[in-house]
Parts: structure tokens; sequence; C-alpha cells
């Protein structure tokens, strides 16, 4: 059998016709998340134990929460059964039957769900994280300074430099350095800022007073 030479070329031409890519699979669809506290009730004995030196060492702060709260009457009513043996406990043991006896303990997990309404899938939950804690003083105070206010309660210095070192190292995120910008020849350096000692000695901070306090 005898080939035609265009018979040929043809084939030749065919064989050297990629085949054309798969299409690709479309991105699968962005799963918006959000993650909110979860308050797990435990048994008191669960939690972790607390030494002697610690519950009696915050023994005076819930003591005098409960005299707080005994000029409050909402207040009054909720805690009086924990105030009232708050009072008569006179040891460390006497002080944990007292919180076991008369406070819920919970244990609280961070859960990320899918967001959306209804039942959203819980995709991870853990008991790690962090807490933060506030108080809010309350000091008597002057806009003059006289023997009874004599302690002086200063703005944020102007020359407070707030070094946020998560920004620069990302393994370092949450973590803030406090310090003032020095000469140091032709260059300039970052030194802690001044103590409690030289603010107090030197008085370093003379002119940027708030108010003054009597504690």
């Amino acid at each position: 059998m005898r080939s035609s030479p265009a018979l040929l070329a043809a084939l030749a031409l065919a064989g050297c016709v990629s085949t054309p890519p798969p299409p690709k699979p479309a991105p699968a669809p962005q799963v918006k998340t959000v993650t909110t506290a979860r308050y797990e009730p435990i048994d008191f004995a669960q939690l972790p134990a607390l030494a002697d030196v610690d519950v009696r060492a915050a023994w005076p702060a819930l003591l005098a929460t409960c005299g707080v709260f005994e000029r409050r009457a909402e207040q009054r009513a909720r805690w009086a059964r924990l105030c009232a043996a708050a009072a008569k406990a006179r040891d460390a043991a006497a002080m944990r039957r007292a919180l076991a006896d008369h406070l819920d303990a919970y244990r609280v997990l961070l859960e990320t769900r899918e967001a959306g309404d209804g039942e959203a899938r819980v995709l991870e939950s853990t008991d790690r994280g962090r807490l933060t804690g506030y108080y809010e003083p309350l000091l008597a105070g002057s806009r003059t300074r006289d023997e009874r206010y004599a302690v002086p309660l200063y703005r944020v210095p102007d020359d407070l430099l707030i070094v946020d070192l998560g920004s620069l190292y990302p393994e370092l995120a949450g973590k803030r350095v406090r310090g003032r910008l020095v000469a140091d020849g032709r260059e300039r350096r970052v030194v802690p800022y001044w103590s409690r000692g030289e603010i107090d000695g030197d008085a370093r901070l003379r002119g940027q007073e708030l108010l003054w306090v009597d504690d």
C-alpha cells in the first residue's frame, strides 16, 4: 500500500497539536468564621489548686468587696451567703470551702464556628487563650496641691515611646516595651523609661501633673 505524501503531512501536523489543558476547578468558597467564648460548668475540685498563701492573700480583697456590696441592695442579696461564710473563715481550708460552697466554676472555651444563622459547625474548640483583668482605682484628689493631696497623678508623658514588638517580629505578638529616645553621638537609641524613683526623686515629670491625690 502506497501512502500519499499529503496524507502523511496531515497526520504529522495532527500529531503536533497539543491537547488543551483541563479547565481549572473553581476555587472553594471562603468560609467565614466567628470565634466566641463558651462557658462550661465544671466541678470546683477540677480547678487548679491554689496554695494556702494565695488563698489567704486574696481574702482581704474579698472581704472589702463584701463591704461594698453590703451598701448595694442588688449585690447584697446575691453575695450575702458567700460574704457571711467569708467573714467566718479563719484558715485557708475554711476559705476554700466558702468558695466551693457558694461559687460556681466554669471552664472558658474558645470556639471557632462557621459564620451563619442556625447551628453552625464548630471548627475548633480550645481552652487555651488570654484573659485580661482590669480594675478601676477610686482615689480622692484635688486640682491643687495641699497637705492632704500631695501625691501627683501625671498625664501620659510626651516623650514616652511605646514599641509594639509584634509589628517587627511576629513571634513577639502581644508584647510591647516602653522607653524613651536619647541622643548617643550622631544616633538615637531607645532606653528604659524613667523609674518610679527617678520620677519622684528627680522630678522628671514636673509640670505634667493632672491632679493631686491622697494615696
